[in-house]
């Protein structure tokens, strides 16, 4: 039976959604794996937030969660973290007040891996110096909402899919930030790596988002919350050039529907990982050989009864998760990263 990729639908940001998935699939049986330098780890936290109406012409609520990477490894100073994905979840809490949904109009958003700060971490997770750290800010629509109040209080419930790896397998590492309309299309941005000669030949290196924020940026209207289509956060493999230096390709961005929506400005920030994991690996290395990269597509879908959108009209199912089957493989496989 050939291996399964699950998809999770990560944010809900309208009726319907195409995934396109990128995935790397290491040839090495379980145990092995089990017992080398890559791992998988999946860790989960959830909070509430709470309206700040200090300022009433903007009001707005933060939640931030940080969560440590567990690590049952004796050097837990020698590890590095990429991202695989994440699933977030909200929750309107009918506690607080009268609830309009269970959506956010989101102006600022956090997804990020990188070092614990001192006060988070607990006895027991003084060996995890690594941390996710999430943080979701929502407001209010320069029109209210179209007459839609807004949530006093939401729950959030994160869940986010990891993989650890040698610090050594990092072969380079791009940070990066653009600021675009809302209304643009989303292209396709190349920045330049540096690379050493030889590696990322003959296999393309796989490449693994590390952070990835955004903010609405909206200096003409106070409340910066806007109704979003679109998301995407994708990255291709990075082959090796003629020259030290190679491209990398990025396809990121937001856009809000330009006939029903005020107009507002973005910046998104972002770090990339190149990872090493090739037919010659880097000198040293116990990580197992690339076998292959597959693109595969996935689709989910979401009824929507208030704009009478149905997803049997378009000849989709309405599910909000999916299985892609994948080549079939003679050995078991990790799946190294996913978009």
């Amino acid at each position: 039976m050939p291996p399964l990729l699950v998809l999770l639908l990560v944010l809900v940001v309208g009726p319907v959604y195409v995934a396109r998935l990128c995935v790397s699939c290491l040839t090495c049986p379980w145990p092995a794996l089990r017992r080398s330098a890559l791992q998988r780890l999946n860790v989960s936290a959830q909070g509430t937030d709470r309206l700040n109406t200090s300022h009433p012409e903007a009001p707005s609520a933060r939640v931030q969660l940080i969560v440590p990477l567990a690590d049952d490894l004796q050097d837990a100073g020698a590890a590095h973290y990429v991202l695989n994905g994440f699933n977030l979840s909200m929750h309107c809490n009918a506690s607080c007040g009268p609830c309009n949904s269970n959506g956010d109009w989101i102006t600022d958003f956090n997804l990020t891996l990188g070092p614990c700060p001192r006060a988070s971490l607990q006895a027991s997770a003084a060996a995890a110096p690594w941390c996710a750290h999430l943080a979701v800010t929502r407001g209010w629509t320069p029109s209210h909402g179209g007459g839609k109040a807004l949530n006093d209080c939401m729950d959030y419930r994160c869940t986010v899919d990891v993989l650890r790896l040698p610090p050594a397998l990092i072969v380079a590492s791009v940070s990066a930030q653009r600021q675009r309309s809302l209304f643009a299309p989303i292209n396709v941005t190349t920045h330049s790596v540096p690379l050493v000669p030889g590696l990322c030949a003959p296999d393309p290196c796989p490449t693994a988002f590390r952070s990835l924020t955004w903010q609405l940026t909206s200096n003409q209207y106070p409340n910066r919350g806007r109704y979003l289509e679109r998301l995407v956060f994708a990255v291709a493999p990075v082959e090796a050039a003629p020259t030290p230096n190679t491209s990398l390709h990025v396809l990121a961005g937001l856009t809000s529907p330009a006939l029903t929506t005020y107009p507002s400005n973005y910046t998104m920030t972002y770090t990339i990982d190149v990872l090493q994991l090739g037919a010659q690996p880097v000198p040293n290395s116990i990580a197992p050989p690339l076998a292959a990269t597959w693109v595969v597509n996935g689709t989910v879908c979401k009824n929507d009864p208030l704009s009478g959108f149905e997803c049997a009209a378009h000849g989709l199912s309405p599910q909000l998760n999916t299985m892609v089957p994948l080549p079939s493989s003679d050995q078991h496989g990790l799946f190294a990263w996913a978009l």
